[in-house]
């Protein structure tokens, strides 16, 4: 179990300041964001939180309205949940191994 990988859907660089200039422009990026995600783009949990992070300093930065920044802080929570879903799966292999 400890050697299976499982697919990650990230959005690239690209794909995000294509989504922060709708949010800019007054559109819902929700769908859009879905749809690039289905693509199959893979990414570590880390890279990922970075760039969430990231994503959430710009738009405070930038004054995007509380539901965006909710939304994106929710993303960052189900990251850091699968993260120690990870961590503690880890650990039980671990565990059991010696």
């Amino acid at each position: 179990m400890s050697g299976v990988k499982r697919k990650r859907n990230v959005l690239n660089v690209k794909q995000k300041l294509e989504i922060l200039q709708e949010l800019d422009n007054g559109e819902s990026a929700s769908t859009d964001a879905e749809d690039v995600l289905s693509e199959g783009n893979i990414i570590s949990h880390s890279a990922a939180l970075q760039s969430v992070e990231a994503l959430l300093d710009h738009m405070g930065q930038r004054g995007f309205d509380y539901d965006d920044i909710t939304a994106v802080r929710k993303i960052r929570v189900d990251i850091r949940q699968e993260m120690n879903k990870q961590q503690k799966q880890r650990h039980i292999t671990d565990f059991l191994k010696h």
